[in-house]
C-alpha cells in the first residue's frame, strides 16, 4: 500500500482514472504475492435484495461491486472473501498545464464540491458493510490544483474547501474513522504545495495503516 501511495503523491496526474490506482495496487499485490495464497478480486458482486438501497424498480447500485477484495484459497479451490477496499480519485483542480520532472499534463477545469465525494463514500460505506463489517478499509486519493490568475477571492474560497472537502468525508456518518486513509495532494501555481503553506489545518491521516 506504501509504494501505491508515495507513487501518487509523486506524480498523481498520472492516474487519469480510478481504476488506474485498481490497477496499481493489484499489481503491487501480486508482487508481494506472486504464487498466492492472497489474491485480489475486482469488482466483487454484493447482493443486492428487493428492499435494499432504495425503493421502485430502479435502484442505487442494484449491481453494486466492490472495487477489490483480498481473498484467500490455502486449502482449497474455492476463494474465500477477507478484506474489501474501496477507492476513490477525486479531482478539485483548475484548467492549465502543470509540468512534474520531465512531464507536462494538461488539465481539465472540475469541479471543487465535496459532494460527489460524499455520495461515493456513502455508497462504499453500505457496500463493505453488508460484506465486511470489520475487515475493509477506504483508500481516497484526492488532488487540488488552483493557480494566481484568479483573483484573491477566488483562492481564498478555494482554500476553504480544501479543508471543507476533507471535513466532509472525517465527518459522514456510519464510516468508521479508523478505516479511511485519506491521500491528499495540493499545487499552487504549478508547484506543490501544502496544508500548512495554506494556513489549512493538518489533514488527520491513518497512513501507514496495516491490512
Amino acid at each position: 500500500m506504501d509504494v501505491v501511495v508515495k507513487k501518487f503523491v509523486d506524480d498523481p496526474f498520472r492516474y487519469f482514472a480510478e481504476l488506474d490506482l485498481h490497477f496499481e495496487l493489484q499489481e503491487q499485490f501480486k508482487e508481494r504475492f506472486p504464487s498466492g495464497p492472497f489474491y485480489i478480486h475486482r469488482e466483487y458482486p454484493v447482493l443486492v435484495e428487493n428492499y435494499e438501497y432504495g425503493t421502485g424498480s430502479s435502484k442505487k447500485n442494484k449491481t453494486a461491486r466492490i472495487d477489490l477484495v483480498i481473498t484467500h484459497n490455502a486449502d482449497s479451490d474455492e476463494e474465500t472473501p477477507l478484506f474489501g477496499i474501496e477507492m476513490f480519485l477525486g479531482k478539485y483542480n483548475d484548467r492549465g498545464l502543470i509540468c512534474i520532472g520531465n512531464r507536462g499534463y494538461f488539465l481539465k477545469e472540475s469541479g471543487v464540491g465535496g459532494k460527489s465525494a460524499s455520495e461515493h463514500l456513502e455508497g462504499d460505506c453500505w457496500k463493505l458493510n453488508k460484506v465486511f463489517p470489520e475487515n475493509h478499509l477506504y483508500i481516497y486519493f484526492l488532488t487540488h490544483v488552483f493557480n494566481s490568475r484568479s483573483s484573491h477571492n477566488y483562492d481564498k474560497k478555494r482554500i476553504c474547501k480544501i479543508c471543507r472537502i476533507t471535513d466532509m468525508l472525517r465527518n459522514l456518518a456510519g464510516v468508521k474513522q479508523d478505516r479511511l486513509v485519506i491521500v491528499e495532494v495540493i499545487y499552487k501555481d504549478g508547484l506543490k504545495s501544502s496544508r500548512d503553506e495554506l494556513g489549512l489545518p493538518a489533514l488527520k491521516s491513518n497512513f501507514p495503516l496495516e491490512i
